[in-house]
């Protein structure tokens, strides 16, 4: 994207206390055991960065126009805005052997003391919005990751498409997968599938068979995932997921690691709880149905965040050094 003459490409505001200073990376989810590949045995580091096309830019224009106080009630992003993220990861051969290659690699300071570590290409996100109808709100997500067995001489080529999610699969159950049907809302690539088995807890990229990345939480999709993004005036970030009780899966320790069961534990399956996150919702439509929607934007959701946390460190430090001072004149 860098290298296009034709259109603009723009960052997420407010994301700066959170990046890098080489390349304006951020932290990502780390990749648990085994969810890259079965020789992965460490959690690996993944870093990402993201951008918007012209479209999807005049849509943060408008919440940061007053740059003391951004402006969220009513946000969406106008039909035509598209948005991609490159992920990248420190996996070694050994732990990703796909990774080898005419691979892309960036030289990172992601542990923050000047000295940069190389981190290559693993995925790559694309969504795009159109108009919503049929139950949809109209975001369309895409997922590649880099495969360098391909052995095409540039890192583009050796993109493979992971799959393509369009709605949540709402009503998809653990009894239709047992059944062996797949989520009707996203296609996921089967070769894809089939590289990326031994994630845990039942085998594939996203929950029961939906839409995902390798860096993501299999216990999710990509669209499920970015729903719940929403100006939490200060809050904590909602859940990802329902709890065990709930979807019978759990997280196990495996040192230096941790991981979710590897297969989905026995017992009934709340699944109206579990299809909370599951949700297709309508344009406009919180989450949590009280915090404003941020329209699928989790970058957006974070930019928020880091300008009220500065806002609050800011207006708290006049009152801080009024304290200190009054200390010091007493002890004169």
């Amino acid at each position: 994207m860098h290298k296009n003459r034709k259109r603009d490409w723009y960052h997420a505001a407010w994301m700066h206390p959170a990046r890098e200073p080489v390349h304006g990376l951020t932290f990502e989810r780390g990749s648990r055991l085994h969810e890259l590949s079965a020789q992965q045995t460490r959690r690996t580091n993944n870093w990402a960065i993201g951008f918007y096309n012209r479209v999807g830019a005049t849509a943060f224009a408008k919440v940061w126009k007053d740059r003391t106080q951004p402006t969220t009630a009513g946000f969406s992003f106008p039909e035509g805005t598209v948005s991609a993220k490159l992920l990248f990861t420190d996996a070694t051969d050994e732990e990703a052997p796909y990774l080898k290659g005419n691979n892309l690699t960036w030289e990172a300071d992601i542990r923050g003391n000047g000295q940069p570590v190389a981190l290559r290409l693993l995925q790559v996100d694309v969504a795009i919005k159109h108009k919503p109808g049929n139950g949809l709100n109209g975001w369309v997500f895409g997922t590649f990751y880099f495969d360098g067995r391909l052995g095409h001489a540039h890192y583009w080529n050796n993109l493979v498409p992971a799959g393509l999610e369009w709605g949540t699969s709402p009503d998809f159950t653990r009894a239709d997968f047992a059944q062996g049907k797949r989520p009707p809302q996203s296609w996921v690539n089967p070769v894809a599938d089939a590289q990326f088995a031994t994630r845990a807890p039942d085998g594939k990229l996203g929950y029961l068979g939906r839409m995902n990345g390798p860096v993501d939480d299999p216990r999710s999709s990509c669209l499920a995932c970015h729903s719940r993004a929403m100006d939490m005036a200060g809050g904590a970030d909602p859940p990802l997921f329902a709890t065990f009780a709930a979807s019978r899966i759990r997280q196990v320790a495996v040192a230096p690691n941790q991981t979710y069961e590897t297969v989905l534990a026995a017992g009934p399956v709340n699944e109206e709880e579990v299809g909370f996150f599951f949700r297709n919702l309508a344009p406009g439509e919180s989450f949590d149905g009280t915090h404003q929607s941020l329209d699928y934007s989790l970058q957006l959701m974070k930019g928020v965040e880091f300008w009220g946390a500065w806002v609050k460190e800011q207006t708290a430090t006049p009152a801080l050094m009024r304290r200190r001072n009054a200390g010091t004149t007493r002890g004169n």
